[in-house]
C-alpha cells in the first residue's frame, strides 16, 4: 500500500511526457527511484485468457480503467491516457465528481485513478461514495494519485486514503513507463485478485442454496460460516453460533470419547475425515448425521470444512438391505404385542386438545394402526430391536407410501343424498354403459382451442372510481374475507389478471422467473381468456379465487417456513391454471360421454391433465416466462406445477388427506409427545426437518392446493352462498345435458327442480371438508376458517332442517301433480335452497 516515489518527471520539448516505445526497453542504468523500471515488452502483452480460482476456471476480460482528473489538461492524466492506450485497456476520463460516479455505476470499472493533487476537489468523498454507490463498489481497486514529494521531505501518511477506501496511492510521475508498470502490476495483482473475490460470491450463493449442511471453522474449531441448511438442520440462527467453538456447541454426547482424535488425526495428515457425528441441536436432541470434514489451505492447515447430511446413523431403505431381526428378537416383539393396548385404548397420555383432535383425525387404516403400535413399543426396548423397530417406523412413516383407506367410509354409503354427492365427485361406483350405440359420434365439449386469443394486457378501461376501489381491495388481497366477487365487478370479469398481477408481486413472481411484468401480464392475461366465461362456476372468478386462497396459506407462518421459494412461485402458477379450459361438466360425465379428453388420457383425471397440459401448450407457444429459467429449476417448476393440479382430482381426496394426516401431523403429535406436550422448540425441530425433506414438502402442498380449492364453505357466508348458487346452476345444466343425451346421471340429487341443496351441502362439509380443514388448521393455524366453516355449517344445516319439514308438509298437501313448484325453480340470482361449495367437481 505504499507510495511510488519519483526522481526525474522528464518532458519533450512541446511540455508533454517523454514518449518511450513499448518494444524498446529502456537501458537498465536508466533508473527512476530505487528500481529500474520494468521493460515493457511482448510479454506483457502476451497474458493467459484464463485464469483458476480453486476449481473454478475464469476468463480474464480486459481491464475497465476510470481516469478522475478534475484539471483539463493535466500531463499526469494525459500520462495515463497514454498508458492505457498502449496497454489496449478501456478506459473513460471524467472531469467532475458526478460524471465520475455516474461513468462507474455504468461501466463496472474494474480501476479507478483519482487525482487528489486538487485541494477543491473531494477525491475522498467520492472514493466513498463508489464504495457504497453498488455492489461492484465492494470489489473495485480505487487507487489516489498524490502530489510527488522530494527525497528528504517527510511523506504524509497514507492511512487517511485507506479509511476512506482507496486501496493505495501513487506518486505522481509524468513517465508512460512508469504509470504503465503501475497499471500493470495492479491488473496481474489487485484487479485480478477483486476478479476471484467476485467468483467467490457465486461460490457463497451455491452454499446458501444446497440441501446439505455446510459449517466453516478455523484451526481451532471456532465457526466462521454456517449456510441456511445448517440453520434448519441445527435450530440455531448464524448470529449465534458465529465465533462459538463447535466442539463446545454441537457435541453429543452419543459420539464417541475419541471421535475429535479421530478426526484431527486424519485432518493433520492433509485428508478427510469421513463418518456419522451426532449433532447436538439447539433443542438440545441429538440429530445423527452423515459427516465430511476437509481441512482447507496452504502449507498449514487455515480451515475445517464440514458438511452434514440428516439422518444417517440408520442406513436410507432405499440403498440398503433390511436384514431381518433374530428369533429372539421376534419372540420379545410377540410378547409385546400380547401384552400392549391398541393405540386407539391408550389414554394415560395427556396432550393438548390439538393433539387429540389429530388423533381423532386420522384414519385408522392396517399400516397406521402397526406404525401406532411400533411406536408404542420402541422407547423401553434393548438398542439392538430399538434400532430395527426404528428402521421398520421409518420405512412406514415414507410419505410416499400409500395410507389410502380400502373402500368408501360407511358413513358416506348410509345416506343417499351424500352417497349420490360422492359418486359424483370422485367417480367411485360409476357404471359406465358398455352399449353406447345410442350415443352420438364423440366429439368434443367447448373448448377454448378455436378462439383467437389477444396477449396483450386486458383491453378494458376502468373508470377513475373503480380503479380507486380496486386499489383498496386489493390491499385486502391475503385476507381471508377478500370478496373475490368484489373484484369481478370492478374488474369487468377480469379478476385474474389484476389480482395475480398484485399477487405475483407480493411473492416476486417475476424475479424468480426473470421475466418483466409486461410478460407476466401478458400470461395472465392469455390464461384468463382461455376459461369459459359462461361457465357459472368454473370460470376465471374461480381460478382468481384459489389463486387468493393459496396466497393467504403460503403467508401461515409454519408454511412460509418449510416451502421453498420455488415451491411458492410453483404454488402460485398452479392455481391460477389449475381449471383453465374447464368444459363445465365433470369427468364422470366426459367418461360417458366418450368425449376425446376421456379417450385421450384413458379415463384417468381426465381434466386435471388436461388443464395442466393445456396450459403448459399455450405457455410454450404464445408467452413463455419460463425461458429465463436454467433447465433444472425448470423441470423441478415443471413437475411441482403437475403434481399440485392432479392432486385437485376429488377421486384421489381421502389418499392425499390420509397421508398428510399420518405422515405430516402424525408426525406432529410424536414431536409434542416427546417434550410432553410442549410446542416451542420441537415445533422448530419438526418445520427444519420437514423443510429438508421433498417428499414431506410435496404432501404438504398437495393438500394446500387443496384446501384452496374447495375452500367456499369456509368463507365468509355471503361468499359461500354466492359460490353455492354458482355451482349449483352448473350442476343443473350438466344434469339438464345428461338427461338430453341419454346420459348417465351422475348427480341424481341435482335435479333442477327436486334438489335438495341444503342437505348437500351438509353431507359434503361432513364428509369432505370438515376433517380437511381441522387437519390443515392443525397445522398453518387458521382459526378463522374454522369459524366460518361452522358458521357455514349451522346455516346449512337449519336450512337442510327447514327444508325436510317443508317437503313433508308438501307431501301430505299437495298431489304430485303439484309438488313441483315455481318456487323450486328459482332463476340463478335468487338464493337457491342450497349447494355443494365444491370447486373442483366437474374436474373430477
Amino acid at each position: 500500500m505504499g507510495c511510488t516515489p519519483s526522481k526525474d518527471r522528464r518532458r519533450d520539448s512541446s511540455g508533454g511526457p517523454s514518449p518511450v516505445p513499448a518494444d524498446n526497453p529502456r537501458p537498465s542504468g536508466d533508473s527512476i527511484g530505487p528500481w529500474s523500471l520494468l521493460p515493457v515488452g511482448d510479454y506483457m502483452r502476451e497474458t493467459s485468457k484464463e485464469t483458476l480460482f480453486g476449481s473454478m476456471r475464469l476468463s480474464i476480460k480486459t481491464m475497465q480503467v476510470l481516469l478522475v482528473f478534475p484539471k483539463a489538461e493535466d500531463a499526469q492524466g494525459n500520462t495515463f491516457q497514454q498508458a492505457c492506450e498502449r496497454r489496449s485497456y478501456k478506459y473513460h476520463l471524467s472531469r467532475n465528481a458526478s460524471s465520475a460516479l455516474e461513468t462507474f455505476i455504468n461501466q463496472q470499472s474494474d480501476l479507478v485513478i483519482i487525482d487528489c493533487r486538487q485541494s477543491d476537489f473531494e477525491a475522498e468523498k467520492l472514493c466513498r461514495a463508489m464504495r457504497c454507490a453498488s455492489k461492484h463498489g465492494e470489489y473495485a481497486v480505487i487507487l489516489a494519485l498524490t502530489d510527488h514529494v522530494d527525497r528528504n521531505a517527510s511523506i504524509p501518511s497514507v492511512l487517511p486514503l485507506l479509511t476512506a477506501g482507496f486501496n493505495r496511492a501513487f506518486s505522481e510521475i509524468i513517465n508512460v513507463d512508469a504509470c504503465l508498470n503501475e497499471l500493470v502490476t495492479l491488473e496481474m495483482g489487485e484487479v485480478r485478485n477483486m476478479w476471484r473475490l467476485m467468483a467467490a460470491s457465486a461460490v457463497f450463493v451455491a452454499l446458501e442454496n444446497t440441501e446439505d449442511a455446510v459449517q466453516i471453522t478455523n484451526e481451532n474449531h471456532e465457526i466462521q460460516y454456517v449456510n441456511a441448511s445448517f440453520e434448519k438442520m441445527c435450530g440455531f440462527r448464524r448470529e449465534d453460533v458465529l465465533g462459538k467453538d463447535e466442539r463446545n456447541l454441537l457435541h453429543s454426547d452419543k459420539n464417541g470419547a475419541d471421535i475429535f482424535n479421530a478426526i484431527d488425526s486424519n485432518i493433520n495428515r492433509g485428508t478427510m475425515w469421513e463418518g456419522v457425528y451426532h449433532v447436538k441441536r439447539r433443542e438440545g436432541e441429538s440429530l445423527p448425521c452423515r459427516s465430511r470434514v476437509s481441512p482447507a489451505g496452504t502449507s498449514s492447515i487455515r480451515h475445517l470444512v464440514t458438511v452434514r447430511n440428516q439422518s444417517a446413523d440408520v442406513p436410507s431403505p432405499y440403498d440398503t438391505i433390511f436384514h431381518p431381526p433374530s428369533p429372539d428378537v421376534l419372540k420379545y416383539l410377540d410378547n409385546i404385542w400380547r401384552k400392549t393396548k391398541r393405540p386407539s385404548d391408550v389414554t394415560s397420555i395427556s396432550r393438548r386438545p390439538s393433539v387429540q383432535r389429530i388423533h381423532s383425525m386420522i384414519i385408522k387404516t392396517p399400516i397406521y394402526q402397526v406404525i401406532s403400535l411400533i411406536n408404542e413399543v420402541k422407547e423401553n426396548t434393548p438398542d439392538e430391536i430399538h434400532r430395527c423397530l426404528q428402521q421398520i417406523y421409518d420405512i412406514l412413516t415414507n410419505p410416499e407410501n400409500v395410507f389410502c383407506p380400502n373402500g368408501i367410509p360407511d358413513k358416506i354409503l348410509e345416506d343417499r343424498h351424500t352417497r349420490e354427492l360422492f359418486t359424483g365427485l370422485t367417480g367411485f361406483g360409476i357404471e359406465k354403459e358398455s352399449n353406447n350405440s345410442h350415443e352420438e359420434p364423440p366429439h368434443r365439449l367447448q373448448s377454448s382451442d378455436s378462439r383467437d386469443r389477444t396477449l396483450s394486457a386486458p383491453a378494458i378501461l376502468l373508470s377513475d372510481a373503480a380503479n380507486e376501489q380496486m386499489g383498496l381491495l386489493l390491499q385486502q388481497a391475503t385476507s381471508w374475507e377478500f370478496s373475490i366477487i368484489e373484484m369481478e365487478r370492478l374488474s369487468n370479469k377480469k379478476p385474474l389478471y389484476h389480482l395475480g398481477m398484485n399477487i405475483f408481486e407480493r411473492f416476486r413472481v417475476r424475479e424468480f422467473l426473470n421475466c418483466t411484468d409486461e410478460m407476466l401480464g401478458q400470461w395472465l392475461n392469455l390464461v384468463e381468456s382461455h376459461y369459459h366465461a359462461n361457465n357459472p362456476y368454473h370460470n376465471s372468478t374461480h381460478a382468481a379465487d384459489v389463486l387468493q386462497a393459496t396466497a393467504y396459506f403460503l403467508e401461515c407462518s409454519r408454511v412460509q417456513a418449510i416451502l421453498t421459494p420455488m415451491d411458492k412461485v410453483a404454488a402460485l402458477l398452479a392455481a391460477a391454471v389449475h381449471d383453465v379450459d374447464h368444459p363445465g361438466r365433470n369427468n364422470a360425465f366426459l367418461c360417458n360421454s366418450n368425449d376425446p379428453l376421456a379417450l385421450l388420457y384413458n379415463d384417468v383425471s381426465v381434466l386435471e391433465s388436461h388443464h395442466v397440459s393445456f396450459a403448459f401448450q399455450v405457455t410454450m407457444e404464445k408467452v413463455n416466462i419460463f425461458n429465463e429459467l436454467p433447465r433444472e429449476d425448470y423441470r423441478s417448476l415443471r413437475q411441482t406445477i403437475i403434481d399440485m393440479v392432479l392432486a385437485t382430482d376429488m377421486s384421489h381426496h381421502f389418499e392425499h388427506v390420509s397421508k398428510f394426516n399420518n405422515a405430516i401431523l402424525g408426525r406432529l403429535e410424536d414431536e409434542h409427545s416427546t417434550v410432553g406436550g410442549q410446542s416451542g422448540d420441537s415445533d422448530s425441530a419438526l418445520i427444519a426437518r420437514l423443510a429438508q425433506q421433498p417428499d414431506s414438502r410435496r404432501v404438504i402442498k398437495r393438500i394446500l392446493i387443496k384446501a384452496a380449492d374447495i375452500n367456499n364453505p369456509a368463507r365468509p357466508q355471503a361468499l359461500c352462498r354466492e359460490w353455492t348458487n354458482r355451482i349449483a346452476q352448473e350442476y343443473f345444466q350438466q344434469t339438464d345435458e345428461e338427461k338430453k343425451r341419454s346420459l348417465p346421471v351422475v348427480m341424481p340429487i341435482f335435479e333442477r327442480h327436486s334438489c335438495n341443496i341444503p342437505k348437500s351441502q351438509v353431507g359434503f362439509i361432513d364428509y369432505f371438508v370438515r376433517d380437511m380443514f381441522e387437519a390443515w388448521d392443525t397445522f398453518a393455524t387458521v382459526p378463522t376458517i374454522i369459524k366460518h366453516l361452522n358458521e357455514n355449517y349451522a346455516y346449512w344445516n337449519e336450512r337442510a332442517l327447514h327444508q325436510n319439514q317443508t317437503e313433508e308438509n308438501s307431501v301430505s298437501t299437495q298431489s304430485p301433480m303439484n309438488s313441483e313448484s315455481p318456487a323450486n325453480d328459482a332463476p340463478a340470482s335468487s338464493e337457491p335452497s342450497g349447494a355443494v361449495t365444491f370447486t373442483t367437481g366437474p374436474s373430477s
